[in-house]
This record gives structure tokens, sequence and C-alpha cells, in this order.
């Protein structure tokens, strides 16, 4: 692919060439593994249409591409206002002088760079899949994770990603610039998800260990996941004036399981973190109560989120980027045209 191209010749030691102390096959695997996560051409040529929703904080003193609320001397015009003493005469606009009789300077708009943070859910249950036909939940949120970056990157907005497994992992980043978008699928696509960590106390403990706000998306499946847990960390990240855009990755089985047996059939279920297990059939009426139960789980989720101003966006293993997660995203309003 032509940005597998690109980061080779600026990443010559981590895609596709011999790196210090490493083995070339090895790169070349992951570099195999990190194109699978990259946005295809069609769907990019549809992420050139929009960008990060200006409005989530954007980050003053720094250059990029987003329209901030702050007036000042950048060269894109906004407004005038009356001249005071200490404004700079230079930008003093003289026609208006000429109209009006009245000094007037010319203001703009200063354009400024998100922080944009991924954190990514790595425990075990995110490596579950209902069927051998769909991708696993932490391929999707490999896959989703890697898109909203690349949008992200080619803005100019620094990006940092983080997984969660058994803990915090370290953060790889920040990046800048589009071809970086390949070293952030690699470092995704070299994370096993096989630990237990629950993502809220994760959300809470890089909050604090972070100097300065931003932009942070959690992909995660929610699973273990309280609405009082939830709650607790949106408040904290709230406090620190974080923006948090949360997306619940799920398989479709987990909607409805009626498909994985018959309702004579006794199966057992494994928890892959605790390692309980429970023998269940799927008669009609414990599906009906699990599905009742589950309603309720996620209206509890939905009524904490928007009480925190915080987007919940569920995506499905079965949806495409485009146009479903895009089109989720643009109605949660997290991207705009």
């Amino acid at each position: 692919m032509k940005l597998i191209e690109r980061a080779r010749r600026l990443w010559p030691e981590r895609i596709g060439e011999t790196p210090a102390g490493g083995r070339r096959d090895d790169v070349k695997a992951r570099g195999a593994l990190a194109s699978g996560l990259l946005p295809d051409e069609a769907t990019i040529g549809r992420l050139r249409q929009f960008s990060l929703n200006h409005g989530l904080r954007p980050v003053d003193g720094l250059v990029g591409e987003h329209r901030s609320r702050r007036r000042g001397a950048a060269p894109e015009f906004s407004d005038y206002s009356p001249y005071t003493p200490g404004d700079d005469v230079r930008r003093i606009d003289w026609n208006a002088y000429a109209r009006f009789d009245t000094l007037y300077v010319r203001e703009s708009e200063v354009t400024t760079e998100l922080d944009v943070h991924f954190l990514v859910d790595m425990s075990a249950s995110m490596n579950w899949s209902g069927s051998p036909e769909r991708q696993p939940k932490a391929q999707m949120a490999r896959r989703v994770a890697t898109m909203l970056a690349w949008l992200a990157l080619s803005r100019t907005d620094r990006v940092t990603v983080t997984s969660v497994a058994d803990e915090l992992g370290e953060s790889f980043g920040p990046l800048q610039g589009r071809a970086m978008v390949v070293p952030f699928a690699m470092h995704l696509s070299d994370r096993a998800a096989d630990g237990s960590e629950l993502i809220t106390d994760a959300m809470q403990y890089y909050a604090r260990r972070r100097s300065r706000s931003g932009l942070l998306f959690v992909l995660t499946d929610l699973i273990g996941v309280s609405a009082a847990d939830l709650n607790r960390s949106l408040s904290t990240l709230a406090n620190e004036r974080w923006q948090v855009v949360l997306m619940q990755i799920e398989d479709p089985t987990e909607v409805d399981p009626a498909g994985l047996s018959s309702s004579q059939d006794v199966f057992e279920l494994e928890d892959p973190e605790s390692g309980m297990r429970q023998r269940v059939n799927l008669h009609p009426d414990i599906v009906r109560r699990y599905r009742e139960g589950r309603a309720a789980w996620l209206e509890e989720l939905d009524g904490v989120a928007r009480r925190r101003s915080a987007p919940l966006i569920r995506i499905a293993t079965d949806a495409r980027l485009d146009p479903d997660v895009l089109l989720a995203l643009e109605r949660a309003q997290v991207i705009v045209s």
C-alpha cells in the first residue's frame, strides 16, 4: 500500500528492513499485520471529507488545522475589532479607516491542533468472537483506532496510543504526520488481548499520569463495567478537563446468543479473564432474561454517558468502517465534514 511504502522510506528500521538486534522476517510479519489494520483506499477517500470535531477542546498555542474559538493574528480573517492602544499597528485595516473614519484591526482565527489519545482495551474478553467467520473484538478495536488515527494524523494532530491488558501498557507517541499511521498500526498489532484490567480503572490512572488533557478515545467491550464504575471514571476525567469518546465493541452473539446452540443442548461457558465456568442451556426463557438484563445494563451505561457528555458509540464486529462506523461517528458529532 502507498502508506506502507511511504513509511518504509521514513522508518526503514521498522518496515521491511532488518532492525538493529532484530530479524527481517519478524519485521515483515509485523508490517503485514499492520497493513491489515489500515483503511482501504475507498475508506481513505471518504475520510478526507471529515475531521475530528474542533469543538472537542483544542490545545491553545499549537498550530494545527482545527479552528479555535481564540482570536489572534493568524492569516485567516475572522472579524474586525476597534483599535485600542497596544494593538499591533500592522493589523490596522486602512481601507476600513477610509470608509468609517475609525481605526479597526483585523482579527483572525487561530488554528490549533488536538492532543488525541487512544486507550485500547486488550483484556482477554476482547479476544473473543461468537463465530469463526467474524474477527475478534480486539481486531475490530485495532481497525477503528487506526482509522481514527489516520484522520487525526492527516490533520497534524498529536496522537498517542496505549493498550490496557493486566495493567496500563507503555504509551506510544505522541506521533504527528500521516505517515506515522503505519507505526501506530504496528504498535497495536503487537499487543495481544490476554489481560484482565478493568478499563475504567485504567482510564482514571491514565488521566492522572498525563500533564495535560486532550481528546480520549476509549475502545472497549465494557465487560464487567458497572454504571457506578463508569460514572466514577468519567467524573475523574471531567474534573481533569478531558473530553472522552467511548466506543463499545460488541460481537453480534453478545446481543443475541440464541444461535449458539439449540434450546435442548447444555454447554459450558468460561470467563476468559477469571476462568470461572458456568453450564447453561439456551432455553427461550433464559435467552429472554439475558436480553432484558443486558438491555437494562446498557441503558444505565447510556444514562451515565449522557450525563457526563461523553458520546457512547456501539460498534459491532461485523460492521463496515465505511459507512457503518463513519456514520455512527458522524451522528454522534465526533467527526464533522
